[in-house]
């Protein structure tokens, strides 16, 4: 029988290091969405913001910040897996305004890999839409435009 994987438990006991030899950036991927989903639905309704510990997925959304569970491919795979398991347009704009967001930099590989994804998936292009561009190189930021189609937050 296989052993049942617990990942609050698994993140809070041993650590995000243990955590990514047991889970799956698919799993952490789906996991997110559905606790970002949850927490615009609360937000929404007017309920108070759940505590990570609180929400079943929550350990994915504090997960997110756990450095030592990402690297550069772990995070690109999550980044391409969040923007296609989005389960509405609300939560494929937060993976925008987070993880792509957070993940852009001027490095030449960093924006190659940006451009492909957009151009082979309509739904990284539309999150690719709500980045918050600041602190790029003007020609990043143009790259950046082009390959969504359009910025809807450009820098001043």
């Amino acid at each position: 029988m296989a052993e049942s994987i617990d990942p609050r438990t698994i993140l809070d006991n041993e650590g995000p290091v243990a955590l990514r030899a047991r889970v799956s950036v698919e799993t952490v991927a789906a996991a997110w969405c559905r606790y970002i989903d949850r927490s615009m639905r609360d937000r929404a309704a007017g309920r108070p913001e759940r505590e990570w510990e609180d929400d079943p997925d929550g350990w994915a959304g504090e997960l997110y910040f756990e450095e030592e569970f990402w690297d550069v491919s772990r995070r690109k795979e999550f980044i391409r897996l969040i923007a296609e398991l989005a389960p509405n347009d609300e939560v494929l704009l937060t993976v925008g305004a987070q993880g792509l967001e957070d993940f852009i930099t001027d490095d030449e590989e960093c924006l190659l890999w940006i451009e492909e994804q957009a151009a082979a998936s309509g739904r990284f292009k539309k999150a690719l839409q709500n980045v918050y561009v600041s602190g790029l190189r003007p020609e990043s930021v143009v790259r950046l435009e082009r390959a969504a189609g359009g910025l809807s937050h450009k820098p001043q």
